[in-house]
């Protein structure tokens, strides 16, 4: 999972009311967008979606689960939006594409990427937003076998975070 602070960006926009349910907290701005990607992914969309929007709930986190579909057909934007996330449809097809679509349509300061494959472990979230609260503006994780994700959170100090 990678992390990356916005703060600054003047065109983030308003959150819009017309997806009851996919926010997660009580305040009255985001701090967090966790941003997936997904291209039929029905099978496993819903257990990522589920467990940011726990982590976030027993973190205390105010955040949205933001879900850029790339055009699936089987199921994945349905199973996704019940699951509680709000779904953006990328006209564009690929990876990136679909990454960047989903960072433009996110409202939260910070906004955290992560596979809709479940090999991202979205139970950890709250680890890579106290570093961010830390003023940390770009934190990412990499897999070392036996090593703790949350030990593995650091700042990236030769890379700025891009603003979308």
């Amino acid at each position: 999972m990678t992390l990356g602070d916005r703060r600054g960006n003047s065109d983030i926009g308003e959150f819009r009311e017309n997806s009851p349910g996919c926010r997660v907290g009580s305040a009255t701005e985001l701090e967090l967008s966790v941003v997936i990607p997904c291209l039929n992914e029905a099978s496993t969309i819903v257990g990522c979606v589920e467990s940011a929007r726990q982590a976030m709930r027993e973190h205390g986190i105010f955040g949205e689960v933001v879900v850029s579909d790339n055009g699936s057909t089987d199921g994945s934007v349905d199973a996704a939006t019940r699951a509680g996330a709000r779904v953006v449809h990328c006209p564009v097809r690929g990876y990136g594409a679909a990454l960047q679509w989903g960072f433009r349509h996110a409202h939260g300061q910070y906004l955290l990427m992560g596979d809709a494959d479940q090999s991202y472990d979205f139970s950890l979230l709250p680890g890579f937003v106290e570093k961010a609260r830390e003023g940390h503006a770009f934190v990412m994780a990499r897999g070392f076998a036996g090593e703790s994700r949350l030990a593995r959170c650091q700042r990236c100090t030769a890379t700025s975070a891009r603003q979308f």
